[in-house]
């Protein structure tokens, strides 16, 4: 784990050596970098010329994964400077951001404030636009943390409580990933004050002026990949893309991953690797 003055992120080796630029993969709320460890690993991996000097970085988002104990605030805009204060320290040029969920609108966020040297904006099932509530699953998940007891004893016991409150055990599994040991048991790590006001502000950000109309400066391709069962991003959020890449096919895409969910990199790995090369590759 490598620290940056704010971030955490693990890298992923660039396929060949000395690595020249970065693809950066950032995760949604709840989430950290480990979440894209396969798919970036894979992508990465991959025969072509766009990425062969890639080094990956899995971003933990403040608030998040080891980047706990920055200051407030706590928003889409501070996590995109964040990342530019990690580009910075790290001194390698960012071409290709991939984001999900929040991570999306993160990328954006940054894409719009650091657009130069940047090549490829993908948001996966993120709304660029406001949005009026999160997804239920989410809801639930903070509605259960907020009311759960401070400590477990084990994982099993952690698990139990959730998935007997009613939530998937996969979910759970993905929480059980900010379990910390503590000198009374397991503890959920994340300050989940941080986390509401990170979903709050995601809601009631706009980046639709960016998808719509990017700047000059910005001479890269934005791609938007939705879940063909997802809800996240609505008929009117797809609309507005669709009209976006009419008028500007060469900067702006929508793709829908037939029969994934909100979770398109679980749901449907291969479909959105093939989209995601596509796109590199055009």
């Amino acid at each position: 784990m490598t620290f940056a003055p704010t971030l955490a992120l693990t890298t992923v080796p660039a396929r060949s050596e000395p690595a020249a630029q970065a693809f950066v993969f950032l995760h949604g709320i709840l989430g950290s970098g480990a979440n894209w460890r396969g798919f970036a690993k894979r992508l990465l991996a991959s025969e072509r010329a766009c990425t062969a000097g890639s080094e990956g970085w899995l971003v933990d988002l403040r608030m998040h994964g080891r980047s706990l104990h920055l200051a407030p605030p706590h928003t889409v805009s501070a996590c995109a400077e964040d990342l530019a204060q990690l580009q910075s320290a790290r001194a390698r040029r960012v071409h290709a951001v991939l984001g999900h969920s929040f991570g999306g609108k993160v990328a954006l966020a940054y894409a719009a404030a650091h657009p130069e040297g940047l090549e490829h904006v993908i948001v996966v099932d993120s709304n660029p636009g406001p949005s009026a509530a999160g997804s239920e699953t989410t809801e639930r998940v903070l509605e259960l943390l907020r009311v759960a007891p401070p400590r477990f004893a084990s994982r099993e016991a952690f698990t139990a409580h959730l998935v007997g409150a009613g939530l998937e055990p996969g979910v759970v599994a993905w929480l059980a990933m900010n379990l910390v040991a503590r000198d009374d048991g397991l503890a959920f790590r994340l300050d989940l004050t941080a986390i509401e006001a990170l979903l709050a502000d995601y809601l009631r950000v706009d980046l639709f002026s960016f998808v719509e109309a990017p700047p000059p400066a910005f001479a890269g391709r934005i791609v938007v990949v939705a879940g063909g069962r997802s809800p996240t991003l609505d008929p009117s959020a797809r609309a507005r893309v669709l009209a976006a890449s009419a008028r500007d096919p060469g900067r702006v895409a929508l793709e829908i991953v037939p029969g994934a969910g909100h979770w398109v990199h679980v749901d449907a790995p291969d479909a959105l690797h093939q989209v995601v090369c596509r796109h590199l590759d055009a």
